[in-house]
């Protein structure tokens, strides 16, 4: 058996349905494009090399590269960055994919989330406000103050 046979066979059994996330989640199906898509990843690390894989909806993309990502990153101890397009599916990876993958999953992993800069106050720019402020918005106006104040601490 190669080295990649040795990939997919592993795929197959942790997606299986005896398999981790099974065993986790009751009614859990893998679909067959999921396990080729994991087994796809797995063997991208393996031989070192770029993958883009398209699949369509209702495949179970989500865990079929977290599942690979975790564990690479488990036997190497290296750092990863998943992106996403949307804010909706960036919390759904956050709040509910990663933590059951923590809650069944042997390897122990730690995950962060960092918003895209859309998400973040800019001080360059608060500070342009600012001093632009009674121009911007009249003398009486003081909602930057609130902000700045708000800044400064968190």
């Amino acid at each position: 058996m190669t080295h990649n046979q040795d990939i997919t066979a592993e795929a197959q059994a942790f997606w299986g349905p005896g398999g981790s996330i099974a065993t986790a989640m009751p009614g859990f199906e893998a679909r067959p494009q999921q396990v080729r898509m994991a087994g796809a990843i797995q063997q991208a690390f393996a031989n070192r090399r770029h993958l883009v894989v398209e699949a369509g909806t209702g495949v179970g993309k989500s865990f079929a590269y977290l599942v690979p990502v975790i564990q690479q990153l488990c036997a190497t101890g290296q750092k990863a960055v998943v992106s996403t397009f949307t804010i909706t599916l960036q919390e759904q990876l956050a709040n509910k994919d990663v933590p059951f993958l923590k809650s069944c999953l042997p390897q122990s992993f730690e995950a962060v989330l960092a918003k895209g800069r859309g998400n973040y106050l800019c001080k360059r720019r608060l500070d342009f406000a600012y001093r632009m402020q009674q121009s911007l918005f009249g003398p009486a106006s003081h909602e930057l103050d609130a902000i700045r104040q708000w800044a400064a601490t968190t």
